[in-house]
């Protein structure tokens, strides 16, 4: 029945667009949005209205309307990615429209406690993104229309907190997949949270040893889902920000290797194969998602490429597109990038994998038992893409705090 949904949109679309294409190289593989679905309205509005001419601006309404018409919510997206970064860039950027909602809330509950508000700022964004998707939840049987919602990055190492935030999360909506991150002490809490019936996507993951340990706790304690409760769980590789940290870089230079951009971008679709591997046996209820994906762009040719979708494509797998990646991959439609419906399945270059070998951080990430448990709170991407959070979630708790405490709120 879903299948037969897409298949009919399809065939009232005139022009297929390049997500059509990517959606195309397998019935299983999904296309989700990185970021509150309450911006997508306003960031579409701006991509049209930049385009250079009618004809640009019929060609990049026509990609919109395909991956979701806000007015119909129809199109192939199928869930939501937000984190605590994406959160508060989201309320930032709109300072006056937060701070009238966060003195209703003031003035509606009572509340002082800058850290109360903070949560019920926080559970807006959450609450409203799943009112949005709730149809296409409900229509999929729970399949589709889910949306990530990450626990408070300061109990990223308190496996307790992140239990108690999680079910906190999770009371949302139905369609609330609770974000955890891949430290040891979240996978303690993801075995508890997995055993309730708690739909999770394991965040903060870079390695095999991390997708790893999350499929034995499915294997081990996996509640599946009942007709009233359905149950999903995503693993999500932050692709692009493996090789971000310039560990490789610096090894391979230590070692005399050469490499460039493109070697890196085989490191991380390296991984992602070796990952697909070991999830494959637990079918659709265990996908893995890939974020931060890049669009990098020749510097010989011109051309656009992005490996970290054309060479992981053709199977079920899930790309979650920040703006900025959507933009690209429509901006660069032209020039018709293949999406290979077996590149899942093809391995990376022998004599690229082999030099890859020679360096520590590559064998330790596609290693199964490469890393220990407590190391992976240490690796570097890890350690990297969790200050960035703990920086934007101390930026929004300030616009909060400040909000609250000096009496920006008057009577409303």
């Amino acid at each position: 029945m879903i299948l037969s949904v897409i298949v009919s949109e399809r065939k009232r679309t005139a022009r297929a667009t390049i997500l059509d294409r990517i959606q195309g190289t397998h019935p299983e593989l999904e296309l989700w949005w990185d970021s509150p679905l309450t911006e997508y309205e306003l960031w579409r509005r701006d991509y049209l209205g930049a385009a250079s001419g009618p004809s640009e601006r019929a060609d990049r309404r026509n990609a919109l309307d395909r991956f979701f018409d806000p007015k119909t919510g129809n199109g192939l997206l199928r869930g939501v990615t937000t984190n605590p970064s994406l959160v508060a860039n989201s309320v930032l950027a709109h300072p006056a429209h937060w701070r009238d909602r966060i003195c209703r809330f003031v003035h509606e509950t009572g509340a002082i406690d800058p850290e109360e508000v903070l949560r019920m700022v926080q559970r807006a964004v959450v609450e409203e993104t799943a009112e949005i998707l709730h149809p296409l939840w409900r229509r999929s049987g729970g399949k589709y229309g889910w949306v990530s919602a990450q626990t408070d990055p300061r109990h990223t190492l308190d496996a307790d907190a992140m239990i108690e935030h999680a079910r906190y999360l999770a009371d949302i909506s139905p369609n609330v997949m609770v974000k955890i991150p891949g430290s040891k002490a979240g996978y303690e809490a993801m075995s508890h949270l997995v055993a309730q019936g708690i739909s999770i996507n394991n965040t903060l993951a870079y390695t095999v040893p991390q997708f790893t340990r999350l499929a034995e706790i499915v294997r081990r304690t996996r509640g599946g889902g009942t007709d009233d409760q359905p149950w999903r769980a995503v693993i999500t590789h932050m692709i692009g920000r493996y090789g971000a940290p310039g560990a490789l870089g610096e090894q391979a230079k230590r070692r005399g290797l050469p490499l460039d951009l493109a070697d890196i971008r085989w490191a991380e679709v390296a991984i992602v194969k070796n990952i697909q591997n070991t999830i494959r046996p637990f079918g659709p209820e265990v996908k893995m998602l890939l974020s931060s994906l890049q669009v990098d762009i020749d510097p010989e040719t011109g051309r656009a490429l992005c490996p970290h979708i054309t060479e992981t494509c053709g199977c079920g797998i899930v790309y979650t597109l920040k703006p900025d990646v959507l933009k690209s991959l429509v901006n660069t439609e032209y020039q018709r990038m293949d999406f290979p419906e077996n590149a899942m399945s093809e391995p990376i270059p022998s004599d690229v994998f082999n030099r890859l070998m020679k360096l520590p951080y590559f064998r330790t990430a596609v290693d199964p038992d490469g890393l220990d448990e407590k190391e992976f709170e240490t690796h570097p991407s890890f350690v990297d893409t969790y200050a960035e959070i703990l920086q934007n979630h101390s930026r929004l708790k300030d616009f909060v705090e400040h909000i609250v405490e000096n009496s920006h709120c008057g009577a409303i």
